[in-house]
């Protein structure tokens, strides 16, 4: 005997449970066109793969050094170094660091606010 289709049974499940054959085509349906997208999706990213090791390893590496100068370029403008050479003494300043260079030929001097 069949499942589902016993004496008494009707369509049932291995568990007695009664199926609906219109959900149950449903569900059937849902499950082909999930796998359907994920064949898709394998595939697209197999083309994807095959277009971008395409490209020469030249054409790699100046891409990469055409980063890393952009790169350099804006991390040079995002920062400022001001050096300013002071002959006279400077003023009295709070909160600040005073680091001697060398054998204690230069000095630099490290924020700081004047009180």
């Amino acid at each position: 005997e069949a499942l589902g289709t016993g004496a008494m049974g009707g369509n049932k499940t291995k568990k007695g449970r009664k199926v609906d054959p219109a959900k149950e085509a449903a569900k059937q349906a849902r499950k082909a066109a999930k796998a359907q997208r994920a064949s898709d999706r394998r595939s697209r990213r197999e083309e994807d793969g095959e277009a971008s090791s395409g490209e020469s390893e030249e054409e790699e590496e100046e891409d990469l050094d055409a980063m890393l100068a952009a790169l350099a370029r804006s991390e040079r403008a995002e920062v400022r170094v001001s050096r300013v050479e002071v002959s006279r003494s400077i003023t009295a300043r709070a909160n600040c660091s005073l680091t001697a260079v060398g054998r204690g030929e230069e000095a630099w001097l490290f924020g700081g606010e004047r009180f």
